[in-house]
Formats: structure tokens, C-alpha cells, sequence
């Protein structure tokens, strides 16, 4: 969804290429916090609320429909182009957001707002939650056993990648 902007590959280069201090994963971990605040500022700024929007702009549609009905100016038909044009691009924005969300093939077929693909969606979230974790012959299903084992599991994972890079 993000490549829909252009200005997304100067984002991320001059976000990535600043200068940071520290050891090697220091600072990449210090550079994925920085462009993660980054990118949620600027996600912000370019998509904002897109289904907000997406209902702004319709209103505004049909309201300057019925003003071209009783008044045919260029002037209301030239406004009611641009709304019509900025609605196209909210539209985009909401396809490219479903089917980054779900990876699905359908939403480039025009099949976005029907019940089962709603209910896919639902599936997937739900689907892709770890409920546990199977460690030799145990499982780890309660939630603080299952956060503590991955937190440690990761310790050691970048303790033993820092003492092979020393």
C-alpha cells in the first residue's frame, strides 16, 4: 500500500542511511525503532483514516451531485470531477489495503465488501495468532510462559550472535 506513494523509496533511503553510533546490532535495532516511528508518522500523514476518508469524500460526492442537478455550471461539474477523481484514489488506497491485509487474489476481482470475504479476513486474524509452542515434548500454551520462553529464546539468539561477531 505504501508504494502507491512516491515519495516512499526516499523515505525509507534517507531514514535507513543516517548516521547512528554503536555496535552493528545496536544500531540496526536503534534504526528499526527510528524509521518504525518514521513510518507510523508518515502513514499517518499520507493514508490517514482511509475508510474516514473514503465516507467524507462520498458525502461531498452526493451533495455536489444534487448541487449539479439544480445548477449545471462547469464550474459544479468541474468540482464534482475532482471529488469524483479523489474518490478513484481513496478507492485504490482501500484495495491496495485489503489485499495487503488478506493476500488474496479475489480483491484484484472486484469481490471486496461480500460477507465471505469478510469472514476470510476474521479466519486469517484469528489463524495466524500463536496459541503455543511445542518445546520437545511440552507444550507452552499460557501467555506469560509462551512471551518469557520467546523473550529468552531471542536472548539468546543475539547473545550468541554478539560473542561470534566480537
Amino acid at each position: 500500500m505504501w508504494m502507491l506513494n512516491d515519495n516512499f523509496d526516499n523515505i525509507v533511503e534517507s531514514n535507513w542511511v543516517a548516521p547512528m553510533e554503536g555496535s552493528e546490532i545496536q544500531v540496526f535495532w536503534a534504526k528499526l525503532k527510528r524509521f518504525k516511528i518514521c513510518l507510523k508518522k508518515w502513514n499517518r500523514e499520507f493514508f490517514g483514516d482511509i475508510f474516514a476518508g473514503l465516507r467524507k469524500i462520498e458525502e461531498e460526492m452526493q451533495i455536489q451531485e444534487k448541487i449539479v442537478q439544480n445548477d449545471d455550471t462547469p464550474s459544479n461539474r468541474e468540482k464534482l470531477a475532482r471529488l469524483k477523481s479523489t474518490n478513484l484514489q481513496f478507492l485504490a488506497k482501500e484495495a491496495a489495503f485489503w489485499e495487503q491485509r488478506t493476500g488474496m487474489e479475489w480483491v484484484k476481482n472486484g469481490d471486496r465488501s461480500t460477507s465471505q470475504f469478510m469472514n476470510y479476513v476474521k479466519k486469517k486474524r484469528k489463524k495466524s495468532k500463536i496459541h503455543g509452542i511445542q518445546v520437545g515434548d511440552q507444550w507452552i500454551e499460557d501467555k506469560k510462559d509462551l512471551s518469557d520462553f520467546v523473550v529468552e529464546h531471542f536472548k539468546s539468539l543475539l547473545a550468541t550472535d554478539a560473542s561470534s561477531t566480537s
